[in-house]
């Protein structure tokens, strides 16, 4: 009877520990953005014209380029670090074009290789209530008809690191 009991004791000691060591229900601290975006993301325009290239090598649809525009209104301080673009046919095939950051400045300048469907965005800190604008000019390859929708994502992250992706799509083509 005496293990029996010593038993019970020890099972009943654990659960109460367990018990009174779990989180309280009216201490939850919540990491991460609640309620609202950290920012707003834009894109423009809202159609975006393709331009198509001359190319002797393409057996079907020719390559061509569009322009876009990324917007991002930062709601609260934070800084703009990558942005993605993911096209989807009217085939619903996923491309992913290479972006280029368009300049205005004359001179050439060094760039990081391009990456097919992301560029870097980096951006020093964007205070709360002010726009990061960055246009980009989108390469699409051979087969590619120049008509479907674009899906765009920025990564962004707080002072204190947490990292929120914003996402908004736009139509390519008439």
């Amino acid at each position: 009877m005496h293990n029996r009991a010593s038993t019970y004791a020890l099972t009943f000691l654990l659960m109460a520990s367990c018990a009174a060591s779990a989180c309280d229900a009216n201490n939850v601290n919540v990491t991460g953005p609640t309620g609202t975006s950290v920012a707003i993301l834009t894109v423009g325009p809202t159609v975006i014209a393709a331009g198509t290239h001359a190319s002797t090598s393409c057996r079907t649809e020719t390559p061509f380029d569009a322009v876009v525009t990324v917007n991002v209104r930062a709601r609260r301080d934070l800084f703009v670090r990558n942005v993605g673009f993911e096209f989807i046919d009217p085939a619903n095939r996923r491309v992913l074009p290479i972006p280029f950051p368009v300049t205005s400045l004359p001179l050439p300048t060094t760039s990081p290789i391009p990456f097919p469907g992301e560029a870097t965005m980096s951006s020093d800190l964007v205070r709360a209530g002010e726009t990061v604008t960055a246009p980009f000019r989108l390469q699409f390859d051979c087969g590619v008809p120049a008509s479907g929708t674009l899906f765009v994502s920025v990564d962004t992250a707080d002072q204190d690191g947490t990292v929120v992706v914003l996402r908004t799509t736009t139509h390519i083509g008439g």
